[in-house]
């Protein structure tokens, strides 16, 4: 499996250009063979600072998607109007495990997403008070 990880900080008022790109890729990628999943998540230590980490089956099918048209012209989007900065790692997972994932987690994970993002996704933001809660960490699963 790899894993591509993908860090960045958005431009001032560039969420809305943001938040329809990602709509639009997440939609074309699905249809890609060998795209396994994703996950966007907000920096706890930086303000602003976003991750998506991006599973594949294999090298094959992540460099397809590399030269997929839209995808290159939405990177171009991304590194000229979106985003202020970014970094990206490739990585092949060499091993993968633990226990199995808690139910409540998997509600959590889902809603990683900054308030004014889940806003703009449909979602109601999530309680920032949930954070002071000691379950909480327990379902946390770190980075």
């Amino acid at each position: 499996m790899i894993q591509v990880t993908v860090e960045y900080v958005l431009r001032p008022g560039a969420e809305e250009k943001f938040e329809q790109a990602l709509s639009r890729m997440q939609e074309r990628v699905k249809g890609f063979d060998g795209y396994l999943g994703e996950e966007l998540c907000q920096s706890t230590a930086e303000d602003g600072k976003f991750v998506t980490i991006f599973y594949w089956r294999d090298r094959e099918t992540m460099a397809a998607w590399r030269q997929d048209p839209e995808h290159l012209k939405v990177q171009q989007l991304g590194r000229e109007e979106i985003f202020a900065w970014y970094r990206i790692r490739v990585a092949e997972v060499e091993r993968e495990y633990g226990s199995d994932e808690p139910a409540s987690s998997v509600k959590l994970r889902l809603e990683k997403l900054t308030p004014q993002l889940c806003v703009l996704r449909g979602r109601e933001p999530f309680d920032q008070e949930i954070y002071k809660s000691p379950d909480f960490w327990r379902h946390v699963s770190l980075m």
